[in-house]
């Protein structure tokens, strides 16, 4: 993996020196696949899921390559959920990756929690699939 990446590419380059077309930024040697810590209650269905192929991060390809061996951890739920998924991240040097399906008319709250008490990198992406309603 490459120690520095460009992230979020404009499509259409602006004048260059308002510095907005792209940011580099250095990226650990060792990127881990993470797996976060769920307290999920017993409304919502906890299931092993496949990020979806056509969603990129929207932060370039270098990124995109990050999530490649990422597992993605995956939330359903089917009626109103009157507590929220928590969902705690704590490992640094790390690509975590969650799916969320909500049915039409259900709700569901998702906390996230880092904590991170040293200097590191944590890379989060996330999709919803959701229902009308």
């Amino acid at each position: 993996m490459k120690n520095t990446c460009i992230i979020n590419p404009l499509s259409a380059p602006t004048w260059n020196k308002l510095r907005m077309n792209d940011a580099q930024i250095s990226l650990p040697g060792e990127i881990a696949a993470g797996r976060c810590r769920a307290d999920v209650p017993e409304e919502v269905t906890a299931f092993e899921a496949d990020f979806p192929a056509e969603i990129n991060t929207g932060c370039g390809k270098d990124i995109d390559e990050v999530f490649r061996t990422a597992p993605t951890a995956g939330f359903g739920a089917g009626a109103d959920v009157s507590s929220a998924v928590r969902l705690e991240y704590s490992d640094f040097d790390t690509a975590y990756s969650e799916y969320f399906e909500a049915e039409d008319g259900a709700r569901m709250n998702v906390i996230q929690t880092f904590r991170l008490h040293e200097t590191g990198t944590v890379f989060d992406r996330a999709a919803f699939r959701l229902g009308k309603g």
